[in-house]
């Protein structure tokens, strides 16, 4: 017994780690104990963006097909598409096509709606589900496909642009997506909207391809640009949009709500710009590149690396380039200047057939310290790898020793990126999980004043007995450590005044660490009571000891007028907030109100679209044949097919003590009920329950429950008859 239970907690921790890893696409026969999978296809697909201030919305619509598949017709074929997004993204919204017809999602609390789901699957009915099951990793199914049905989604996330008080933005758009699909894809288009800021976009990867004017059918209006042609070997679209507040160090846009009656702000700030920081990049990047640890490839990690490069790096910035292998050495014998003619000359040396994917970390380290030191002992190093000679504990400590009595003092940063996302996670010490080189390379930018970013990180959940993955883009990772190697503040200020009136449950946008970089944004979001303009009061103390003070007024002619976006982008932050709390029922639930009541989906909530003629009452979606026929009404304490010979009644509820349930039936049945709290833990089973042909009542003592919400579900060994709520109240 004790060898099978190891082997089931074993299986499970592997399917979870498993599925929260990798992205997929695929097709699965729900008929066939999902044994029957088949990978799934893409047909069209179209990523429109319309920047809404700091924040760009992004809507996808995606058609999915049976194309490549031994699938014939039937219906019981369920799309299902686990994928990546951001940490910075909010997802606000899903659609579902049956056939022409478009019907929006609702957001239900998510046992709720994985219940729904299931329930209508085994009833062959079209539902999507949508659930969030880490900060990066989503999870989507779609019922049914047909081989004459090709079923269509449009999926709508936020996601901040780079920086808007800058003449240039970037957004990296979701080209995960297009890679997902195991057939070419038949049909793919961005589509750009921006009547607030009237910038320009263009695709940093596609440069010979432009935006053209269109009418487009889903989305009126727009730039448009044809790039299915073009994606075949791209792993990366990154859009650039010029043309935006380039001449004012400070931005504002507000939302004034009518239907919640509150006011919203947001508000970015070019501190460096702001106290005339003028303090430079120097910057040696070293490449440490293995193929076998990586999904990306040479070409994708060198030509993303020159793009990002041109965008973050000016004249008055130094940089220089190693790579790995045999003899390690600079490609250039002294610091090269960022100015654009120099730039690409130097950028042009380096080629993706370069890199040697043979690992020499150890050398390349010491030689980069080598140069530094001699040429005028000032700068950083920039370390992009993927190798894994350094698994184990003892190996990795006895290397950082090694490397930082090389270095000596003072010390120079070491900024590392590492791109392996294909090693496997060991356990390390204080029952940490680490992936290839991790543990060595957090430690090594720990020790020497530097930045560490991974693109796949393990992470145990509260019970420590799996771990689930935090995902990143290599994009992503560039665009955070660069905008750190100029200087940070260790400690800043910004109080967001009014000429008239007060601000209040303001948010600091996208900060995960307790410093703001000099070439990042400094960016807020919050309510407010009374009129501009803004009285901006600004502190800071930087890296070196300096101290900066400075007011900025912004004016009503420079505050843009913005969407109920900017409510959303309130809401993600706020349920942010509530995650850093301990998780009780209380917290839970408000975070379930609140991702209901702003339409952003959180952790505990999903996204759930039914066919049209079909309703969400409390709990479960119910067929409506004849709204006006008592036999098929819905009732809010009744949550299975409503008729005169099977229902459900729950009462009292609130409920202290005793809850009944009242069940009629047709027939005898044996049933078991069981109760669950807001985190799927069941807190009672009674099992093999006998009903008889009527009206039944069975009494469930729940006075030990902790007050909260709880849910029900009523099963039979073959269906699921019934699920409701229960709110349990203290005496």
């Amino acid at each position: 017994m004790k060898k099978i239970l190891s082997f089931t907690v074993l299986f499970a921790f592997w399917l979870l780690s498993y599925t929260q890893n990798s992205e997929y696409l695929r097709i699965q026969d729900v008929a066939d104990w999902g044994w029957n999978t088949q990978n799934g296809s893409i047909d069209s697909i179209i990523i429109m963006v319309e920047p809404k201030g700091i924040y760009a919305e992004i809507q996808l619509l995606v058609d999915y097909s049976t194309r490549g598949t031994v699938f014939n017709q039937g219906d019981s074929l369920e799309i299902q598409m686990g994928f990546h997004l951001p940490y910075e993204a909010e997802v606000i919204d899903l659609w579902l096509w049956f056939y022409d017809i478009p019907v929006q999602a609702y957001m239900l609390d998510r046992w709720k709606a994985t219940m729904i789901y299931e329930s209508i699957v085994n009833r062959r009915q079209d539902p999507v589900l949508l659930v969030r099951n880490s900060d990066t990793f989503y999870d989507m199914k779609i019922f049914p496909l047909l081989n004459d049905l090709p079923r269509r989604i449009k999926l709508t996330y936020l996601l901040p642009l780079s920086k808007l008080t800058s003449s240039d933005a970037l957004l990296s758009l979701p080209m995960n997506f297009l890679k997902l699909s195991t057939q070419n894809i038949l049909s793919a288009r961005i589509c750009y909207r921006d009547s607030i800021n009237g910038t320009i976009p263009s695709i940093i990867e596609i440069p010979n391809l432009s935006f053209t004017a269109a009418t487009d059918p889903y989305f009126g209006d727009c730039l448009s640009m044809n790039i299915q042609s073009s994606i075949s070997g791209i792993n990366a679209l990154t859009m650039k949009t010029t043309g935006g507040s380039s001449s004012s160090n400070a931005y504002a846009g507000y939302y004034n709500s009518t239907v919640s009656n509150e006011n919203y702000f947001e508000i970015e700030l070019d501190l460096r710009d702001i106290f005339n920081i003028n303090k430079h990049k120097k910057t040696m990047f070293m490449f440490d590149f293995v193929q076998l640890n990586s999904t990306l490839n040479n070409h994708y990690v060198v030509n993303t690396f020159k793009n990002y490069v041109r965008y973050n790096f000016t004249a008055g910035d130094s940089i220089n380039i190693m790579l790995s292998g045999l003899y390690p050495g600079p490609l250039s014998s002294q610091w090269v200047s960022a100015d654009s003619a120099s730039l690409e000359q130097f950028l042009a040396l380096l080629l993706p057939s370069s890199i040697n994917t043979t690992t020499n970390l150890y050398s390349l380290l010491t030689e980069g310290i080598d140069f530094i030191r001699n040429n005028g002992n000032d700068g950083t190093m920039f370390l992009i790898s993927s190798s894994s000679s350094y698994t184990s504990v003892n190996a990795a400590n006895s290397f950082i020793n090694t490397i930082m009595a090389y270095m000596g003092n003072p010390k120079i940063p070491i900024h590392i990126i590492s791109v392996d996302d294909k090693s496997n996670a060991n356990w390390g010490i204080n029952n940490m999980i680490y992936r290839g080189n991790q543990y060595l390379f957090s430690n090594l930018a720990l020790l020497s004043g530097g930045e560490f970013e991974i693109i796949l990180r393990a992470t145990m959940d509260i019970w420590n007995w799996y771990y689930y993955y935090h995902y990143t883009t290599y994009e992503n990772m560039l665009s955070s450590v660069i905008s750190k190697l100029s200087g940070y503040f260790t400690s800043n200020n910004v109080f967001a005044g009014l000429q008239t009136g007060f601000t209040y449950s303001v948010y600091n946008i996208n900060s995960s660490s307790g410093f703001t970089y000099f070439d990042n944004p400094y960016r807020i979001c919050g309510k407010y009571n009374g009129s501009f303009p803004f009285q901006l009061h600004m502190s800071a103390v930087d890296n070196t000891g300096i101290t900066y003070n400075a007011q900025v007024n912004i004016d009503n002619t420079n505050i843009r007028q913005l969407d109920s976006t900017l409510k959303s982008v309130w809401a993600g932050q706020y349920l942010r907030e509530l995650y850093t709390y301990s998780q009780n029922n209380s917290i839970i639930n408000h975070i379930i109100t609140t991702s209901i009541n702003e339409r952003v989906l959180s952790k505990y909530t999903a996204l759930l679209a039914v066919e049209p003629g079909m309703l969400i009452g409390d709990t479960i979606a119910l067929p409506v044949d004849n709204p006006n026929n008592p036999g098929t009404d819905i009732d809010d304490e009744n949550n299975g097919i409503q008729d005169d010979e099977m229902w459900c009644k729950v009462f009292p509820n609130p409920v202290s003590d005793k809850v009944n349930f009242n069940l009629n039936f047709s027939d005898n049945k044996r049933i078991t009920i069981e109760i669950f709290n807001v985190l799927n833990q069941k807190f009672e089973l009674i099992s093999d329950i006998q009903m008889y042909a009527g009206s039944n009542t069975y009494t469930c003592d729940i006075s030990h429950f902790p007050a909260g919400t709880y849910f029900y579900r009523i099963i039979t060994e073959d269906d699921i008859l019934f699920t409701g709520k229960i709110v349990v109240i203290t005496q």
